[in-house]
């Protein structure tokens, strides 16, 4: 999942392409507290025309007219203590500090107990930062005045600056005291009681303010931020525009474009941050502000422009700093984002929005996880209920195995914010990969619910959905994803295999093209970030579509998209460890040679049925056998005998990669054997920091090109290495795709270590030998199939099955009527539509069987019922093949251009039956099928041949294989030691 950026301070949901939110912050920036002006209490009666007309003029806010006509009366008397205070005051509004300092020294030089003046003067001086000072001048005004209760203001001002809170509040409370309406003091105490979350208090604050004074326009200003942040925007903006008409000002106009930003009315917003810019040019809040809401419209450049001038104004604007490196982010400037960011929390280090930001782009452009997740944690330090971040951290402690406490912080974060939207979609990710799929899809819901609008929820609930079996409901969401986002590569990769696995051919080829664009599209972008995103079509995912006369190109895409995976996983983990690599001890003359095996697949899986016995199997006197499962215990027969027969078990399931690889390192590992590849819950990425010396890919069941540099050998045995896509010796030349363009120097070419036996090996002699005994409990009849027809079997998933493939069958039982086509339970809108084409061909669907799922011993105890088992050519029986082959039952199968398509050959060349069981076409396939089924004492030879080799059959010597394996690795070790690995 994609992190959420923010890039301002206060957050506003938006959607992301990765199921999670992005969020946009305002810069709020409230009018600050105000200091008051001393002005002499001297009666109407006695003072000047002069001097009352300059009053006049000042309160009315015409300054520049108060300053001349002062002035002129200065230069008439210039000892006029009054006309030098209302000088000062006016020359301080206007900004012109130094002007107000000179005069109202000017004026404690003719009294110099003239307490209005010492308190001005500290206003100047605050405000040119010397607070200190400031804070002298406002402690002798009191003194001289004990009652003068705009002192007492303006010190609470200047204690608010030096962070002096409980002094600040304090005093404004004893300015109110002695003066109940002083309505500067009613309004600073109310914006402090607001910035501490006492939103009662401060809303009574401005209350009293607006009912003291009831056109005090920061009166009404203050309640309109109290509204704001209570999210009634409507009456907010209400209260901004009251207080506009009372006074136009700068601050209440900036504020005034945050509420209607809020409310969706971008271009009131717009003009209330120009109106705000005119009043005063060198705001840079509100420049900042209009920067941000052209990056809310999409024009991302201007809003750049924007934020930069805002930071010529004022460099260390915080708020400007973060929202500029969001901005250059999403152009993808990573450099000029990461010093944005990290210049923000120097200008502003208790800023949690930037240790987000920051964090964000650590993790996922420079593949920094352990400094990411220190970010994340930082900011959810500085701000518990910040649910972004909350999710953020969660989603980095999830990669790094920690899901329990991954878990906590998702549910955090949508505790603090119901309405995150991305929250619930990460928290629905984390159940989805513990196999919670109930709660994943109750997540996935809620989220969509939220924000109708989220494509990736929608993509992620239809996951979830397939993982439940839901195909309809899942290619609903796939689809509606697909609207609201139009070309998403998620969505449109997983529609595509969910049509295959139900077996809607309806659209097969654009289908396929639709899967092969996205995979050539990710398999060739070239990234110049340190870690390329996420891709969305996956290498094992091409097993699900043929080779089309389209995809010409194909072998380039496959080669090219397992290369592209294994270099995202290398520039993330090289990124992480900081390019440091393990050093490797040499082996002692007496040590054993120590071999480690990883796999997330040993316990009651297909890889833990067929090599729960290998492990055991090793020469214990030249070799020392490590297991490591990257999975947890489900207590299976086959796990825990895996656990109880190997020499060392390492689980490894809840390490991080680093973790794992040091594990691994610091057991002085020699070779280390990935019998996973490509697998769901490999640990490809262990491999990927090269714990050890030598390491070897072993994927038995996953035969798709790794194309990884960290594989110095991939296993293959002879018939399955003349595959297009197979492993390569170093001597076989140049690599090219079906055009004749060469491949070789595109990606790692895998370098084959060739078994002189068949790859695949099963231990069914120690683990199943009991099904061979006949059961008086089993017949046809049990399983709705006639003693008399003759039973075509196929024991895969659906989604190897292909529409040609289904056709030839099709062809195969038309030509033998009595014959029926046995299938194993497949999602109910696959077994509609194989129904469905049955029916298209003019064949009964009732001579489709299905089979329902049994436990492994009765589904091996079943098989010998089938007369022959018709492979998928597509991509083979595996697993499933040594269980028919055990069974006794004859597996045919058509030899293709993949690995996956020459497994069952090579199982068949293995018992010696390659002549009878092997075709190179589909016709011939379909003939040598149909003469099978009707030369039933042929067919009856082959069967007793597998029954009566079986048992002395390579396919189910595990030790055989072992003493095979240890011969290629010995090999494999000499050479390194030797310096001359490359020979091999």
């Amino acid at each position: 999942m994609a992190d959420t950026i923010i890039p301002g301070a206060n957050a506003n949901l938006l959607d992301n392409d990765e199921a999670v939110g992005q969020n946009l912050l305002r810069l709020a920036s409230e009018k600050g507290t105000l200091g008051t002006f001393g002005l002499t209490g001297t009666s109407e009666s006695s003072e000047s025309a002069t001097l009352a007309k300059s009053r006049d003029l000042f309160e009315c806010g015409k300054l520049h007219e108060c300053v001349r006509v002062c002035e002129e009366a200065y230069a008439h008397d210039a000892r006029d203590r009054e006309n030098l205070l209302l000088l000062g005051a006016a020359h301080y509004s206007l900004g012109n500090f130094s002007e107000g300092i000179f005069y109202n020294q000017q004026a404690i030089r003719v009294d110099s107990s003239f307490a209005e003046a010492y308190s001005n003067l500290g206003n100047c001086l605050r405000e040119l930062g010397d607070i200190q000072a400031a804070v002298e001048f406002y402690l002798k005004a009191i003194k001289l005045k004990p009652r003068l209760s705009d002192a007492y203001n303006n010190l609470a001002c200047a204690y608010l600056q030096l962070g002096r809170t409980k002094q600040a509040t304090e005093t404004f409370q004893m300015a109110l005291v002695l003066q109940p309406g002083l309505v500067d003091a009613l309004c600073n105490l109310g914006t402090l009681h607001r910035a501490q979350g006492k939103m009662d208090e401060a809303r009574k604050c401005f209350l009293e303010a607006v009912k003291a004074e009831p056109g005090c326009a920061l009166a009404w200003s203050g309640m309109a931020g109290i509204f704001y942040e209570d999210g009634e925007l409507d009456t907010a903006i209400g209260y901004y525009e009251e207080s506009i008409r009372l006074r136009p000002d700068a601050d209440t106009e900036n504020n005034f474009g945050n509420a209607l930003r809020a409310a969706g009315r971008l271009d009131d917003a717009r003009a209330a941050y120009k109106r705000a810019i005119a009043l005063r040019p060198d705001f840079a809040v509100a420049h900042a502000n209009a920067g941000i809401l052209h990056f809310d419209t999409g024009d991302v450049a201007e809003a750049i422009k924007r934020l930069r001038h805002a930071l010529l104004l004022e460099p260390s604007l915080p708020d400007a700093l973060n929202s500029l490196g969001s901005a250059l982010a999403a152009t993808g400037d990573a450099d000029g984002a990461l010093d944005n960011y990290r210049r923000c929390i120097r200008a502003k280090p208790d800023h949690p929005h930037a240790y987000n930001n920051l964090g964000v782009l650590l993790r996922h452009k420079r593949g920094m996880l352990k400094e990411a997740t220190q970010c994340f944690a930082t900011a959810c330090k500085l701000m518990p209920k910040f649910a972004a971040a909350q999710s953020n951290l969660a989603s980095a402690l999830q990669e790094q195995g920690k899901i329990d406490q991954a878990l906590a912080h998702y549910q955090e974060a949508i505790a603090v914010d119901p309405t995150f939207a991305a929250g619930y979609c990460n928290l629905g990710c984390a159940y989805r990969a513990m196999g919670r799929t109930t709660e994943a899809i109750k997540c996935f819901t809620t989220a969509i619910r939220l924000d109708a609008k989220l494509g990736a929820a929608y993509h992620l609930l239809g996951c979830a959905y397939r993982d439940a079996d839901r195909c309809d409901d899942a290619i609903s969401c796939f689809r509606k994803a697909l609207v609201l986002k139009p070309g998403f590569p998620d969505a449109s990769v997983a529609l595509a295999h969910t049509l295959a696995i139900i077996c809607d051919w309806r659209t097969r080829k654009a289908d396929a093209l639709a899967f092969y664009e996205v995979a050539r599209a990710q398999a060739s972008a070239s990234s110049d970030l340190e870690v390329p995103p996420p891709l969305s079509a996956h290498p094992s995912q091409t097993q699900a579509f043929a080779l089309h006369e389209e995809l010409s190109d194909d072998l380039k895409t496959l080669f090219g998209l397992s290369g592209a995976h294994a270099a995202r996983l290398e520039r993330i983990l090289d990124s992480r460890s900081g390019g440091t690599r393990f050093k490797f001890r040499a082996r002692k003359p007496d040590e054993r040679l120590r071999v480690g095996y990883v796999s997330a697949h040993l316990g009651n899986e297909p890889l833990g049925f067929a090599l729960q016995g290998l492990f055991s199997a090793h020469d214990e006197n030249e070799f020392e056998i490590f297991v490591y499962a990257a999975s947890p215990s489900e207590q299976s027969r086959e796990r825990r005998r895996i656990e109880r027969e190997a020499e060392h078990f390492c689980p490894i399931d809840g390490l991080s990669a680093q973790e794992a690889a040091k594990t691994i390192h610091a057991d002085g590992i020699h070779v280390l054997i990935d019998l996973d590849g490509y697998a769901v819950g490999a640990r490809t990425d262990v491999f990927a920091l090269r714990p050890a010396p030598i390491q070897i890919a072993m994927p038995v069941f996953h035969l798709v090109p790794l194309c990884a540099s960290f594989y110095d050998f991939v296993i293959t045995d002879e018939e399955i290495g003349k595959a297009r896509d197979a492993p390569r010796s170093r001597a076989s030349g140049e690599l090219v795709d079906d055009k004749g363009e060469s491949i070789t120097n595109l990606w790692p070419i895998d370098r084959r270590l060739l078994l002189p036996r068949c790859l695949m090996v099963a231990d069914h002699k120690d683990s199943a030998r009991e099904v061979l005994e006949p059961s008086a409990g089993i017949t046809r009849s049990t399983y709705g199939l006639e003693e008399s027809d003759f039973v075509f079997a196929c024991f895969t998933r659906t989604s190897k099955i292909d529409p040609q493939t289904f056709a030839t069958w099709c062809n195969i039982l038309e030509r033998v009527p009595r014959s029926v086509l046995w299938l194993l339970e497949t999602p109910k809108l696959a077994e509609a539509n194989l129904k469905a084409e049955v029916r298209a061909r003019g064949i009964r669907e009732d001579r489709l069987v299905f089979a329902k799922p049994e436990p492994r011993r009765e589904h091996l105890q079943r098989l010998f019922l089938a007369d022959l088992v018709l492979d998928t050519p597509l991509c083979n029986h595996h697993a499933s093949a040594l269980d028919v082959l055990w069974a006794g039952v004859p597996l045919l199968t058509c030899t293709g251009p993949r690995m996956a398509s020459r497994v069952v050959s090579s199982m068949a060349k293995a018992v010696g039956l390659d002549s009878r069981l092997t075709t190179s076409s589909m016709q011939e396939y379909e003939d040598r099928a149909v003469e099978m089924a009707k030369q039933t004492d042929a067919l009856w030879r082959i069967r007793k041949t597998l029954e009566q080799d079986r048992l002395g059959s390579q396919l189910f010597d595990v030790q055989n294989f072992a003493n095979t394996l240890e011969k290629s690795l010995a090999k494999v070790w000499v050479a390194y030691e030797g310096g001359d690995i490359a020979s091999l």
